[in-house]
């Protein structure tokens, strides 16, 4: 979890751990454009569609 930093181990580190750590998910979510662009459009998701 702590090489996370780098964005091809952690993309690694997700192929190869069948269940990769909420850290690993979330540095790759931080390290990624398209991590970003998604956690935007489900945040507008979720406040024009409440649960």
């Amino acid at each position: 979890a702590a090489s996370a930093a780098i964005g091809g181990e952690t993309r690694a580190n997700a192929m190869l751990a069948p269940m990769p750590t909420i850290i690993d998910i979330v540095a790759y979510v931080l390290l990624t454009r398209k991590g970003l662009d998604l956690l935007t459009h489900l945040q507008t998701f979720l406040m024009f569609n409440p649960f």
